[in-house]
């Protein structure tokens, strides 16, 4: 399996497409004929403008298609025109520099932007988000629902048509929409998902045209606040668009057949956040049924004194035999014997859409009435406006659960809960109190003695000690250079909390971090479920899923879930601790969800806010800026000879992974552009040392390997792996040289026989495998550590893993400029194979390895190949600071790029996994019933009575509450009146009932 970098594989993709051949000749330029080499010649002028063509019009082409001399389409020769003034000269005599005609007013520079396609569409907006004035209401000066001007009034209160020269004076719209022009969205994974399978099985007309794509659209809505369910008003451009795309499709030109086609795109799915899930899809996303998966099935239960929803019920995900479906005590007090819910199919939703009529968009349409809270059964604010796209009903994934934004809130729940923080905190006296109303878990009740309150000490609670502890042990860890950001600001001793994480220190802290940290100060009841929960968001982020991984997951989720139900308070499951019961099969239809999260979409939020340059029309700013930013992108990736951000050289220099070996599996070819070096000569002692590991470890050499041993039997059966090691380098470089005078090895072989340069180049830090290594005396003063490596073990070493770090990095010169990168390593002591423990080593209950970095081991054979090195880094213990806990890492923006024969390295891209083994425990633990919730070693919480008290008088029924958000214009909560109850007889089940929406 070959792995490219990101650079990489995206150079390919839009150089090259799917397709492996040369576009020749597209009609711009002169193409000499093909040589006997397979090169184009190129001369003159045009060189530079046939190379530009000839990137952007190779395509992603699937099949054949037959050739035609048809003319190209208005707009491509519009297109064309426009790169054939390329090659006017700069100015007289000009031959180096080929570059368009300048334009001489902001006009003109403007008209060969939109002549490149890159532009936007300004579409005026109702202030209140009632229409788009486009269409019907193209003409009108107000709006037709609410009566508000389409203008902004003057400072003087009045909207003057004309200037005091009588000339006509230019109106300012109140409110502008800039829909974005469509932009290719490809993405190769996805296609391995059901979903799009599912698309291409549909629909096979659409299909079997390979030149038909799958698109991502783009818009800037105007307005300081979320327009919420309004939004689809200004959605009604786009969806037009996606229709004209679907339908009649648009006229397109093929350069590689000559021939105009209709081009037809559809949209597969939405990226959102699960605020935006409801704005899009139309069901409310707050309330009792806030779960669009589990819809009128949602398990919702009404907290009287926390004034909220939980959701619970996840014994229903379990099989049907489970013990835990009977356990009373430990759950709700009731026996579980309902099925998982069966998601709504896009059939089911239209049948339900059918029971009301769409809402009145705009701020200042009528307030719907509330309906009953006992007889609705629906979550249903509105119709989508997606619905009238032909296809969207047939979709298996409409909408897409971020898993960012999942992950990020559980983590920020269970880290304000452990460490009591302030607001964070699921664990209240208010929890309590709800708790004691549903009379379950009754040794954590509130306990009133002389004005005071006690709460006792939960399973989950920590003291202070304890959480002094966590906070140290996230002060202390250094981790990898980008791999995220300095945690140790973040945490704040004196007060024992931790707050201003980014999204991504949540995801780090979660998946690596908390496992280690929790071990050590909880019991096994409340560590279990959290490291298995964070196993499942490390799989569940995974580049690569597998069916059998997804059904593994999907059914040990809801055992994960069922044993924090059994921990937690009932105020822990808010509807972010329930959505992870749908992310495996959400990832059975949609494939992996480093596609499908929010991440990309956050970071690039990012990039268009620096394009603000005038505050008080912000979006007006984003638009120009990516505009902008676009055009200095198109004509970046044609100017050779000049410095852009597409040629910058990369963070880290020569950032190469593991290349094709040169000739020899060990070699690869000198880099002459590495700065940094220093020149070290290496002395006799380290150069047979040297030798003989690189010997040893080249696959060529293998066979005068075993002829040397064969050869050192023969002579004499004692000490044989001493004396081979002390004899061979010698009697290779002699046997080498007699079969290079014969001619029957290579020269290569031969200068490996010879050993390299004595003078050895050194360095402190190098790129290679996807990983940045340092070397470890560098890292005394930094805030980051990576100088962690590990080498994988084969059979023949019984699969043993060895841990060290990087004391040196060494480039060796060999003839024929070949070059070996090499590493000297201290290694820490590990035991032998199938063993948990040795004097330096310990793998505890959990899976988790700590490993003595004083003790060393190996101090003989301190070298390892540079293409053989993978990266880790070590957490130091807080207790016992001589030991360190191992976390994996996997190479960052690489990518797998699979041989179809090779299934040896399948799954190992995504080993950076704690090796935690904890499923054998859960399941031993599923034996066992819980019948206390208390901690008795730590100190209760006290306070005063009144607090108690106070929760008494503002606790609040469910149907009070409802009340009051009907008339809140901020939480704006309200649902639609349909006059119908739930309807009797649902449609019959199809094949596809089975999937979610």
């Amino acid at each position: 399996m070959l792995f490219e970098s990101r650079i990489i594989v995206q150079k390919h993709v839009i150089n090259r497409g799917f397709d492996e051949s040369f576009i020749k000749g597209e009609g711009i330029g002169d193409y000499e004929e093909e040589d006997n080499n397979g090169v184009l010649e190129q001369t003159g002028d045009g060189a530079g403008i046939n190379e530009m063509l000839s990137t952007l019009i190779k395509g992603a082409i699937h099949g054949e298609i037959k050739s035609t001399d048809e003319q190209p389409n208005e707009q491509a020769k519009k297109f064309f025109r426009l790169l054939k003034e390329a090659e006017k000269e700069l100015y007289p005599g000009c031959k180096e520099v080929p570059s368009h005609c300048i334009p001489n007013t902001l006009d003109k520079i403007q008209k060969v932007v939109r002549d490149l396609g890159l532009d936007y569409q300004k579409i005026h907006a109702c202030v209140n988000d009632c229409v788009l004035f486009q269409k019907e209401y193209k003409d009108m000066d107000t709006c037709p629902k609410c009566s508000e001007s389409r203008w902004k009034t003057s400072a003087a209160g009045e909207r003057d048509e004309e200037s005091g020269d009588g000339s006509a004076k230019k109106r300012a719209p109140c409110k502008i929409l800039r829909e974005g022009l469509i932009s290719d969205g490809k993405m190769r994974h996805p296609a391995d998902s059901m979903a799009w399978k599912h698309v291409d099985n549909m629909y096979p007309e659409f299909a079997s045209d390979p030149r038909n794509s799958y698109w991502m659209m783009s818009m800037l809505i105007p307005g300081p606040k979320s327009p919420g369910m309004n939004i689809d008003v200004y959605l009604e451009p786009l969806v037009d668009e996606l229709k004209q795309l679907w339908i009649h499709g648009v006229k397109a030109w093929d350069a590689k057949v000559k021939r105009n086609f209709t081009l037809r795109a559809i949209l597969l799915w939405t990226i959102n956040d699960f605020p935006a899930y409801a704005m899009l899809c139309g069901w409310s996303t707050k309330g009792k049924f806030a779960c669009p998966y589990c819809h009128k099935d949602t398990e919702y239960l009404w907290l009287k004194f926390g004034c909220k929803h939980c959701y619970l019920g996840h014994r229903r995900w379990l099989t049907p035999n489970h013990k835990w479906r009977r356990n009373k005590i430990s759950f709700n007090n009731k026996v579980e014997t309902r099925e998982a819910p069966i998601p709504l199919t896009g059939a089911q939703v239209l049948q339900q859409y059918d029971s009301f009529e769409q809402v009145t968009f705009g701020k200042m349409s009528k307030k719907r009435k509330q309906r009953d809270e006992e007889t609705r059964w629906h979550n249903w604010r509105k119709k989508s406006i997606f619905f009238e796209l032909p296809y969207w009903k047939d979709l298996l994934v409409r909408h897409n659960l971020d898993v960012m934004h999942i992950e990020k809130n559980i983590c920020d729940s269970i880290l304000g809960t452990l460490l009591d923080i302030e607001g964070k905190s699921k664990d209240s006296v208010k929890a309590r109190l709800d708790m004691q109303n549903l009379g379950i878990r009754k040794d954590q009740h509130p306990i009133i003695k002389n004005d005071k309150y006690s709460l006792p000490a939960s399973m989950y609670s920590l003291g202070k000690e304890q959480k002094a502890f966590l906070c140290k042990f996230l002060e202390g860890v250094k981790m990898p250079d980008g791999y995220a950001s300095n945690i140790r600001r973040c945490v704040n001793m004196k007060e024992c909390k931790v707050s201003r994480l980014k999204t991504h220190d949540y995801h780090v802290i979660f998946q690596k971090l908390l496992p280690i940290a929790i071990r050590d100060i909880l019991p096994d009841d409340v560590v279990i479920p959290l490291i298995e929960l964070s196993r499942f968001f490390n799989a569940i982020c995974s580049k690569e899923l597998s069916m059998d991984d997804l059904e593994s997951m999907s059914k040990s989720i809801g055992e994960t879930l069922c044993r924090l139900e059994m921990v937690f308070p009932p105020a822990f499951f808010d509807i972010m601790m329930h959505l992870p019961v749908h992310l495996a099969e959400e990832a059975k239809l949609g494939g992996p969800v480093c596609y499908r999260w929010m991440y990309p979409v956050e970071r690039y939020l990012r990039t268009l806010k620096g394009y603000v340059r005038n505050k008080s029309h912000a979006e007006g700013s984003i638009a120009e800026g990516y505009i902008s930013e676009e055009c200095m992108t198109f004509c970046s990736r044609f100017l050779e000879d000049v410095d852009t951000k597409l040629n910058r050289p990369e963070r880290h220099e020569s950032a190469a992974v593991v290349e094709p070996p040169s000739e020899l599996s060990i070699f690869g070819k000198i880099d002459y552009n590495k700065k940094g070096a220093t020149i070290e000569t290496l002395s006799t002692y380290e150069m047979q040392q040297i030798r003989h590991y690189l010997l040893t470890n080249c696959d060529e050499v293998t066979a005068y390997i075993n002829e040397h041993l064969d050869e050192v039997k023969r002579i004499n059966h004692q000490n044989v792996p001493k004396r081979h090691r002390e004899q061979f380098v010698g009697w290779f470089e002699r046997k080498a040289t007699q079969l290079h005078r014969e001619g029957k090895i290579s020269d290569v072989m031969y200068g490996l026989s010879q050993g390299p340069d004595h003078r050895a180049r050194v360095y402190n830090r190098c790129f290679i495998n996807g990983f940045l290594f340092r070397t470890v005396h560098v890292e005394n003063r930094l805030t980051t550590q990576n100088s962690g490596v590990v080498v994988k073990g084969d059979e023949s070493t019984g699969n043993i893993d060895w841990y060290g770090v990087v004391k040196k990095i060494i480039l060796l010169d060999f003839p024929n400029e070949k070059e070996v990168v090499l590493f000297k390593c201290d290694w820490y002591d590990v035991p032998a194979a199938n063993r948990n423990i040795g004097r330096g080593f310990k793998k505890d209950k959990y899976g988790i390895i700590d490993i003595d970095t004083t003790r060393l081991r190996y101090l003989e054979d301190p070298y390892i190949l540079g293409t053989q090195a993978e990266q880790v880094f070590y957490v130091k213990g807080t207790k016992n600071p001589n030991w360190s806990t191992v976390v994996r890492l996997k190479p960052r923006n690489l990518f797998a790029m699979p041989d179809a024969l090779d299934v040896d390295n399948e799954g190992e891209l995504d080993s950076d996994a704690l090796d935690v083994g904890v499923q054998d425990m859960n399941i031993a633990h599923t034996e066992l019933d819980m019948t206390t919730w208390s901690r008795s070693n730590l100190e209760w919480v006290t306070g005063d009575v009144s607090v108690i008290e106070k929760a008494h008088v503002e606790h609040q029924e469910e149907e009070s509450c409802h009340l009051q958000f009907e008339d809140d214009e901020e939480e704006d909560d309200t649902y639609i009146d349909d006059g119908h109850v739930a309807p009797a007889v649902s449609i019959p089940q199809e094949v596809d009932d089975e999937f979610f929406v």
